[in-house]
């Protein structure tokens, strides 16, 4: 089962259901410098905290997930030719989700969730 680690609480998974299984639906490669700023603050702002993760200039992927609820998100990841191959060959997998080294998403066996596709 493929696992996505945040190392912090984000404000951006307020309203999405990490317990079940998420679905990564697509991988997109941006320079720092092309992100627009309010998608760099949604998706760097931690909860219960006015402060955010700090990012550099540099090469990003952008993985974009679905919950079991249909919810989609996104999270920001530095750039490497391996993750990016990694990712790019799970797109419409299942993953489970972890937080600061809790593992929350129930589903282990990667059938659970509906994750907003219907598997092909």
């Amino acid at each position: 089962m493929n696992k996505i680690i945040f190392s912090h609480e984000y404000k951006k998974h307020e309203n999405v259901n990490l317990e079940e299984t998420c679905r990564l639906l697509e991988v997109f490669v941006k320079e720092f410098k092309d992100m627009h700023g309010s998608f760099i603050e949604y998706d760097t702002a931690f909860s219960n905290s006015y402060k955010n993760y700090n990012l550099g200039p540099g090469k990003y992927l952008v993985l974009l997930f679905i919950d079991s609820d249909g919810i989609p998100f996104t999270t920001i990841r530095s750039y490497n030719p391996e993750k990016e191959k990694h990712y790019t060959k799970n797109r419409g997998n299942y993953f489970s989700v972890e937080v600061k080294g809790k593992l929350i998403s129930k589903d282990q066996t990667g059938l659970g969730g509906w994750c907003g596709i219907t598997p092909k």
